[in-house]
């Protein structure tokens, strides 16, 4: 009997051991899940970072590409060589090409404000001074 009850409690003891190696594995799988997530994480935050980086660049890439292309519409319109119809289209082109362009250069003038400090306070002191 007692041999009966030592081979039970040998088992017992396998099976408890074979379940701390299970939980051990998955701890560390969760450990690594844990890691994996963090690391998109940081991924997903330096893309945002780098999207960002990207869109200020785009941004003023666009003001210049935008003042040139109203600057063609406008030697284009000058010359009076088309139709109402498309001199009426280039117009309106032009028009959506200045509001944005205008846009653009408030946010500008706004961040420009914002990064001028007197002292210890950041207050807005006008552009173009």
């Amino acid at each position: 009997m007692a041999t009966e009850r030592d081979s039970s409690a040998a088992k017992a003891l396998r099976q408890d051991s074979s379940a701390a190696k299970t939980l051990e594995q998955d701890s560390s799988a969760a450990r690594t899940l844990e890691q994996d997530s963090s690391a998109a994480r940081t991924l997903e935050q330096d893309s945002s970072a780098a999207k960002t980086l990207k869109q200020d660049s785009s941004a003023a890439k666009t003001l210049e590409q935008d003042i040139e292309e109203l600057q063609k519409i406008v030697s284009q319109l000058e010359k009076d060589t088309m139709g109402l119809e498309e001199s009426i289209t280039l117009f309106e082109r032009g028009v959506a090409l200045s509001e944005s362009a205008k846009k653009r250069l408030e946010e500008a003038e706004t961040r420009v404000e914002i990064l001028s400090k007197r002292g210890n306070k950041i207050e807005p002191e006008p552009f173009g001074k």
